[in-house]
């Protein structure tokens, strides 16, 4: 849903590498380099609409390759609907507090994969016109931390919900991607697009 800034209007660029948004001087030894990529097209799911937030997931098409360094890296996508791990790591830029301001830092925060059932029920009696078939676990999921107050906030949204692998160890894979949440560390998780259920659609532009 994040395609469109409203006032700002569409995403124009894609920045690789980025840990401070401030500055272009990323990691301690000032040796990463944030690389800027023009998106020149961009591929909003055909059953997306704004008026809800089912089928919140987008593709950027980008002016070149991308060349991978040691500071940009690809991830793998979770193609199982179920999850070799209980928890999962959210990063962001976005408020580190409801009605706060965003992060010049990236921000990472374990959070706890929420049940099914837990996740469905937690949405049952707010669900308004944006989720009004409530929570579809085939393509969304929730993940939060509500007893320590851990959660993705405004600004987050489009962001990745991740787990670590086994093997190869420093590598992840993309498990959700944050769509929206009823408050940030509220007394409910957020909700996030799950991505399993998308890998043919995404396979069949990439690799059409």
């Amino acid at each position: 849903h994040c395609t469109d800034s409203g006032s700002k209007g569409l995403a124009r660029w894609a920045r690789l590498g980025d840990f401070n948004i401030q500055s272009k001087k990323d990691d301690q030894n000032g040796l990463a380099q944030s690389v800027e990529y023009e998106i020149i097209e961009r591929i909003n799911h055909p059953q997306y609409r704004s008026s809800s937030v089912y089928y919140d997931i987008a593709l950027y098409k980008l002016n070149r390759n991308v060349d991978f360094t040691e500071y940009i890296r690809p991830i793998c996508l979770q193609t199982e609907h179920q999850f070799p791990k209980t928890y999962a790591i959210a990063t962001g830029w976005g408020r580190t507090e409801w009605g706060g301001r965003g992060s010049d830092i990236l921000q990472k925060v374990n959070l706890t994969i929420t049940p099914r059932k837990e996740c469905s029920d937690a949405f049952k009696t707010a669900v308004g016109e944006k989720l009004r078939n409530g929570i579809q676990d085939a393509s969304q999921m929730c993940a939060g931390d509500v007893a320590n107050g851990r959660d993705t906030c405004q600004g987050d949204s489009g962001g990745p919900l991740q787990i670590r692998l086994k093997d190869p160890y420093c590598m992840y894979s993309q498990i959700g991607i944050t769509s929206f949440g009823a408050k940030c560390a509220g007394n409910k998780p957020g909700v996030y697009t799950r991505v399993s259920n998308f890998v043919p659609w995404i396979e069949g532009i990439v690799w059409p």
